[in-house]
């Protein structure tokens, strides 16, 4: 019996209702080499630039080693809900980035998480001015479209987010929401056969599906889907509420 992963099953309260909003970008992202790694090579860059004169290139390394730190320590503050200070470490972070787009999306997702929509909008936009391919902007855009109740702009986003990355569960998920909020069904149900396809069916695939219908309507869809998921797994945590 295979378990979906958990990550889509992000919640956030949209209005006075709850709607389901997969919630998986990373607040830091994840890269090949560790932040320690990175920090302690680029600390030793600068240690030897310093030694041949080169105080532009030391200057740079620190600056950067910096931005990665403060990138790590706004993620902190975020996991732990103190949005405060998460904003306050992006920033300095987005002051101290030289290469990186994370921080700067770091703040988006501050500013998503805590109403703030117009400025978190003006970041993503200006990341896209720079990289239009960037998926994860693209899908915060969508979010942020989403959550003020304009479906048709995050169709837009989240489709373009969808088509440079057809394999992100999160993206595909919000998308199909979406889809059914601007009563688009047909595409709704493809992208869930999609996700059943690269996931495998479990119980807790169909009580997301469930929950999507439901909180959009489709009353009918949801009794079908909680049905399928209580014949896979009775046990599966509030299946039956």
């Amino acid at each position: 019996m295979g378990m979906f992963p958990g990550r889509l099953f992000g919640v956030l309260a949209l209005g006075g209702y709850l709607g389901w909003v997969v919630f998986d970008i990373p607040l830091c992202a994840q890269p090949q080499v560790s932040p320690l790694d990175e920090i302690q090579r680029l600390l030793q860059s600068s240690q030897e630039a310093l030694l041949e004169a080169e105080y532009d290139l030391a200057d740079s390394d620190l600056r950067w080693a910096g931005g990665i730190a403060l990138e790590q320590l706004g993620a902190a503050y975020s996991r732990l809900r103190d949005w405060a200070r998460a904003e306050q470490a992006y920033r300095e972070a987005c002051r101290s980035s030289i290469v990186s787009i994370q921080p700067f999306l770091g703040l988006a997702i501050v500013y998503l998480r805590t109403g703030r929509y117009e400025p978190g909008m003006e970041i993503l936009q200006q990341i896209l001015g720079i990289n239009p391919s960037s998926v994860e902007a693209k899908h915060l855009l969508g979010k942020f479209h989403y959550l003020q109740g304009d479906f048709k702009g995050a169709v837009r986003e989240l489709r373009d987010a969808y088509s440079l990355e057809p394999d992100n569960l999160s993206v595909a998920y919000t998308l199909a929401l979406a889809h059914l909020e601007v009563k688009e069904l047909d595409e709704a149900r493809k992208i869930f056969e999609s996700l059943k396809e690269q996931a495998g069916e479990s119980a807790g695939l169909h009580v997301l599906f469930g929950r999507a219908y439901r909180e959009t309507n489709y009353w009918a869809l949801a009794v079908e889907e909680f049905r399928r998921a209580v014949e896979l797994d009775p046990t599966y945590p509030r299946v039956h509420f």
